[in-house]
C-alpha cells in the first residue's frame, strides 16, 4: 500500500516536532537547578552575623585620620591593606551561599609623587546560581542585608 504523498510530509513534520518536544522535555528533567556551595539558609545568616560583628568592631580607616602629605597618604593604603586582610572574605561570600576562592590585597607602584596606593579583590563561586549581577559579593564588606536594602529590585 502506498501512502499518498501530501500525507508524509505533515505526518514527518509532526513525528519530527513531537520527538524534539520529548527530547526537550527529558532534558530540562534531566538538568538540576544550580546549587549554592552553601545552601543551608542558617549557615548563611550565620555568616552575615559574623561579617555585621567585624564590621561593628573593625572600623575600616578614613583618610580624614591620616595627614594628607605623601606619608599620610602610604600609612593609610597600609592601613587599608591591612584592614582588608582582617576581614573574614569566607563570611562574606558565605551569607550569598557562595565560597570564595581568593582574595588578594595588592600594592600599586610608587606614583610620581612617591604615593603607593593599594586595591583589594577576590575570586568566588555561587555554585553556577545567578545571584544579581553582584560580583562584589566577593570584594565588599558589608551584610547581605544592606546590600539588597540598598537595591532590592536587583535581588527579586
Amino acid at each position: 500500500m502506498r501512502i499518498p504523498r501530501r500525507i508524509v510530509p505533515g505526518a514527518i513534520c509532526a513525528l519530527a516536532l513531537g520527538l524534539v518536544g520529548l527530547g526537550s522535555a527529558v532534558v530540562s528533567n534531566d538538568q538540576s537547578q544550580p546549587e549554592l556551595p552553601i545552601s543551608d539558609t542558617a549557615a548563611q545568616v550565620a555568616f552575615e552575623n559574623e561579617v555585621a560583628a567585624f564590621l561593628a568592631s573593625s572600623e575600616e580607616p578614613s583618610r580624614s585620620d591620616f595627614p594628607s602629605d605623601v606619608d599620610g597618604q602610604n600609612a593609610y593604603w597600609r592601613a587599608m591593606g591591612t584592614w582588608w586582610e582582617s576581614i573574614p572574605w569566607h563570611a562574606v561570600a558565605g551569607q550569598w551561599g557562595c565560597t570564595i576562592q581568593s582574595d588578594t590585597v595588592t600594592f600599586n607602584p610608587v606614583d610620581q609623587h612617591g604615593v603607593v596606593t593599594a586595591g583589594h579583590g577576590g575570586i568566588g563561586t555561587c555554585g553556577g546560581v545567578d545571584i544579581s549581577d553582584a560580583p562584589a559579593i566577593f570584594t565588599v564588606p558589608d551584610t547581605r542585608s544592606n546590600i539588597i536594602s540598598q537595591d532590592p529590585e536587583a535581588f527579586s
